[in-house]
């Protein structure tokens, strides 16, 4: 029988900094993602990675980057030409991937062919850890070491060739097999959230139904990066997923059905504060 993921999981994955502790020491994370389409996507990710990493930096077509700039002074962008990303980009993010402790990549990227052709050229040539949210899980062909993917049903039908039934048991058996088979971590995200590399699988029920609000999967993924900047993949899809759903329990206490995914990042100081005593 799997176990559910607690509050010790925090003892784990957070980070106790030291008083001549320097910026980027206690995590760097960098995000991939955006487009002419879709822009708030990574600018939400970011927010919540940088409440648990020293530094986030989003790599964005140009004009997607420049609007990100616009909703907060704390989010750094490295600008890109075009609307979408493409193979030509590939050379230039990989040398700066290094200077990097996890990358993310999906966050609205959209969907079209010369995304897709970066997608496969970039993603199995990242050394450093990856965490594999939204579009780059539909567009991703193949297997790839060292990562983590955030999927939804229909996205893990997409990428692992297999619908999840909804009964939770023979949801956490296709998600410990698919893997074992493709050597990663899965969260797989639902009411009942399972995680599993092959090896270890947990449970999470934290969480509201109203978390399926756009945004919110931009969030978790977030808040996940934010941890794996220093932590195992796994021991971060665990806290991020527990950490999440604490956020959208309190948002709906105190908003009741009318949350956003702005509202969850917002809250993270105060909940963090809260299971740290």
């Amino acid at each position: 029988m799997s176990k559910f993921v607690s509050k010790k999981i925090l003892k784990k994955v957070l980070i106790e900094r030291k008083e001549d502790a320097f910026k980027g020491q206690n995590g760097k994370v960098l995000i991939i993602g955006g487009s002419i389409e879709y822009i708030g996507s990574p600018a939400l990710a970011a927010l919540a990675a940088l409440k648990f990493a020293d530094i986030v930096e989003i790599f964005a077509p140009e004009k997607a980057a420049l609007a990100m700039n616009s909703f907060s002074p704390d989010i750094i962008t490295k600008k890109f030409s075009g609307n979408y990303f493409e193979k030509k980009h590939v050379k230039e993010i990989l040398k700066k991937t290094e200077n990097f402790d996890v990358v993310l990549i999906g966050n609205g990227l959209g969907r079209n062919k010369k995304t897709k052709e970066f997608v496969n050229a970039l993603i199995p040539k990242i050394k450093i850890p990856k965490v594999i949210d939204a579009d780059a899980i539909k567009m991703l062909e193949g297997k790839t070491e060292n990562s983590l993917f955030l999927p939804h049903i229909m996205e893990f039908k997409e990428q692992f060739r297999a619908k999840p039934s909804m009964n939770l048991n023979e949801r956490i058996s296709l998600t410990r097999k698919k893997a074992k088979e493709f050597n990663t971590t899965i969260l797989l995200k639902g009411k009942t959230d399972v995680i599993s590399n092959g090896k270890k699988t947990l449970l999470n029920k934290t969480g509201h139904q109203r978390m399926a609000v756009i945004g919110t999967g931009d969030v978790l993924a977030g808040i996940v990066s934010g941890f794996a900047a220093k932590n195992s993949l796994f021991d971060s899809a665990c806290a991020g997923a527990f950490v999440a759903g604490l956020l959208g329990e309190k948002a709906f206490e105190e908003k009741g059905q009318y949350f956003t995914a702005m509202d969850l990042i917002n809250s993270i100081p105060e909940v963090m504060k809260a299971l740290e005593r």
